[in-house]
């Protein structure tokens, strides 16, 4: 993929040299602004001009945010692709060393927090989500957020936590529109919520359907990985040793540095263990 031969201070030293580069072409823009608005106002400008121009700038100056947004959401695919959460914790702790704004360091202590669910560090990641106090709520940092924090619940079987961010995360569906591009991921999270409530309450059917739906609309090979974990887990219990097997098999192939690798390794060998007894 696109970071998998390149290592942690490789791809930091990449994206801040964008964002460094970004920074100065929008400063240049804002004084763009500027100067067209004193030529305006010296009559060397027409209004229609001088509107179409500020126009353009404008676009340009949130085409620079959008590219700078798309740049930072690229840095996850070190775990969303290549399923390396050790380099992704790296990469985050190293720019929340620069961060200078605390809206900045709260966004990055979420990529930290889901690196280290994923290496196994659970406590940890635990605790950054506790300390989190976040100033401005934006829809796509709170789902994030609650993503990761019901995880941590459903393996503490904290399943009242669980409804509780289901009610939070309905109350961030209804608020967003029909076309608003965060419905998928909103809906795609929920039905991961519904699915832990269905195993909280021994509903394993249900349960097997959620996660098989989370599976089949999955995006990024991380999604696929913890989707069979789940799923192995559940043959396992239920006794279906080949469904097991064959998940397990897709886990330590495909999930890389990811922490459910070894328990597919162990869940092997207790494969194994069961079929011989």
């Amino acid at each position: 993929m696109k970071f998998k031969n390149k290592t942690a201070d490789q791809i930091v030293c990449e994206y801040l040299g964008k964002v460094y580069f970004m920074k100065i072409l929008y400063v240049l823009f804002i004084m763009l602004i500027f100067a067209v608005f004193c030529l305006f106002i010296e009559d060397r400008l027409n209004f229609k001009t001088y509107i179409l121009i500020d126009l353009i700038i404008l676009v340009m100056v949130y085409t620079i945010r959008y590219v700078h947004l798309l740049c930072f959401s690229n840095l996850y695919k070190v775990l969303y692709m290549d399923c390396d959460p050790y380099k992704l914790v790296e990469i985050f702790k190293k720019l929340k060393e620069k961060e200078r704004s605390k809206n900045g360091a709260i966004i990055l202590s979420l990529g930290l927090a889901q690196g280290l669910f994923y290496i196994g560090s659970l406590e940890e990641s635990y605790q950054i989500l506790l300390n989190l106090e976040f100033r401005k709520r934006r829809p796509v940092h709170m789902l994030h957020y609650y993503n990761l924090l019901a995880n941590q619940f459903f393996i503490q079987n904290h399943m009242e936590k669980i409804r509780e961010i289901r009610e939070e995360v309905e109350k961030i569906r209804d608020t967003l529109r029909q076309n608003n591009r965060l419905q998928k991921p909103t809906r795609f999270l929920l039905n991961i919520l519904n699915g832990q409530l269905a195993h909280g309450e021994q509903d394993e059917f249900k349960y097997r359907e959620m996660l098989s739906k989370t599976l089949n609309e999955s995006n990024f090979l991380f999604q696929k990985v913890t989707g069979n974990y789940q799923l192995a887990k559940l043959d396992f219990e239920q006794k279906e040793y080949h469904n097991a097997r064959a998940r397990c098999a897709y886990i330590v192939e495909n999930g890389n540095k990811m922490y459910q690798v070894e328990e597919a390794k162990r869940m092997l060998e207790e494969i194994e263990e069961a079929k011989r007894e």
